[in-house]
């Protein structure tokens, strides 16, 4: 069913053409992501797997390993549904309008380096679909120091307070109380990272070739230099990639740097949006001039590659060339890699933008990617297709994105129409 010889294995377009005559995706079989709360889910963008009686599978429950997950009978039948090529309803954000999406997480994570020949190999039928550990990524809990405008409180104990602050003022004095609060129970749940023998158990590691992790902040986690040790101890770990998602204001330690070095290399995606005044706003709790000072390090080693992160958001897209200035004074924009935030109906996500506005932003995308160099030309392209190419823009929507900037605004004292008079006038928030 999911077997098409025509297509050329060397070629990665003809990936994303078969994906588009199939329901086919890498992850379920490649990969496993454990959340924030330690729900387990297909991807960072799937919705949670949930067990025959409704429950969502946690890796708290029995205090479970990614070995756990893997055998687990909800993991089976989530992969088995794909087998089946049906459409599992935890991976609604891929299916509809977003099925031949090349945006959408089927086809980035399908066609990504990590996992993109074991996918040839199935979609010439030389190789099952079976499941195989490569790509381990974990949300490890929402330690952080900042309180990123992008960012909630899944990733971030510092969104607590002005999260519950906000809907007990949206849906009123109905609300429950701060401790029976599904924020404060949520907040809960993210303490899974205390617990050292999930990170000490490396059992279904055989395999691993990339170990994704996130956080909150991954420098404040350190409990997983456990994990890290385990694994030098038994596997060959010169041939494994440690990826991090950073916000940069947090370096390793001595000791850490020397179980670092023992791994193949070590990934930096440096989490920055922007530069000055925009990014202390964007980025709260950090400032520009502490974190451009740590940038060099991520590039300091010879195992560390690093990138410079930048999540396209309706915070920086109409002045992002601004910032790709800013890099290119330091010498660093050829690192610029823009993502985006891709949460359907999300108040940041770019294509939630009404049409009019969307037309502005990208003349002036087009206007001045002569002014910077080509690395940011070629990437403008991107820019404009992810925000052109899905149309999510509602009245509800504009609402919601107007309340929940304002809000935020008055709880730190910020101003979003001052610090960005460009967005604000498109928004008509002037």
């Amino acid at each position: 069913m999911l077997i098409d010889n025509r297509f050329d294995p060397t070629d990665r377009e003809r990936i994303h053409n078969w994906l588009n005559t199939n329901n086919f995706c890498a992850m379920p079989f490649y990969h496993v992501a454990v959340e924030s709360n330690g729900d387990v889910r297909p991807c960072c963008l799937g919705s949670e797997l949930r067990n025959p009686d409704g429950t969502k599978l946690n890796i708290s429950d029995s205090n479970m390993t990614i070995a756990d997950v893997i055998k687990h009978p909800t993991h089976v039948k989530f992969r088995q549904s794909f087998l089946n090529n049906e459409q599992h309803p935890a991976c609604q954000v891929c299916w509809g309008d977003y099925h031949d999406d090349r945006f959408s997480g089927r086809h980035v994570y399908s066609t990504s380096e990590k996992v993109n020949k074991d996918v040839e190999k199935v979609m010439l039928g030389t190789q099952p679909a079976e499941q195989k550990l490569l790509w381990l990524e974990i949300k490890a809990g929402n330690r952080c120091n900042l309180a990123c405008r992008i960012c909630g409180l899944w990733n971030s104990a510092k969104w607590l307070k002005e999260t519950y602050d906000m809907r007990k003022q949206q849906y009123g004095e109905g609300y429950p109380e701060f401790k029976s609060s599904s924020e404060f129970k949520y907040n809960q749940q993210a303490k899974w990272i205390d617990n050292i023998d999930f990170w000490r158990n490396i059992e279904s590691f055989d395999d691993i070739k990339v170990i994704h992790i996130m956080g909150g902040e991954p420098m404040m986690i350190d409990e997983h230099f456990e994990m890290l040790e385990a694994i030098a101890n038994r596997f060959d770990a010169g041939k494994i990639v440690i990826w991090y998602n950073t916000n940069g204001t947090t370096l390793p330690t001595e000791e850490q740097e020397t179980i670092l070095a023992k791994f193949k290399k070590i990934i930096w995606s440096v989490s920055i949006d922007d530069c000055g005044d925009k990014f202390n706003y964007q980025r709260s709790g950090a400032t520009w001039i502490d974190v451009k000072e740590k940038l060099p390090y991520f590039f300091s080693k010879a195992n560390y590659e690093a990138s410079i992160d930048a999540t396209i958001s309706i915070f920086n897209i109409a002045t992002i060339y601004d910032f790709v200035k800013e890099l290119d004074t330091i010498g660093l924009s050829s690192y610029f890699m823009p993502h985006y935030v891709t949460t359907p109906g999300g108040h940041t996500n770019v294509r939630t933008l009404h049409k009019d506005i969307k037309e502005k932003i990208k003349t002036q995308l087009l206007e001045n990617q002569n002014s910077i160099n080509s690395s940011y030309t070629r990437q403008v392209t991107n820019i404009i297709n992810f925000m052109m190419n899905i149309d999510e823009w509602s009245n509800e929507i504009d609402l919601r994105r107007r309340f929940e900037i304002e809000q935020v605004d008055r709880s730190r004292n910020e101003s979003f129409v001052k610090t960005f008079p460009e967005m604000s006038k498109l928004l008509n928030y002037e």
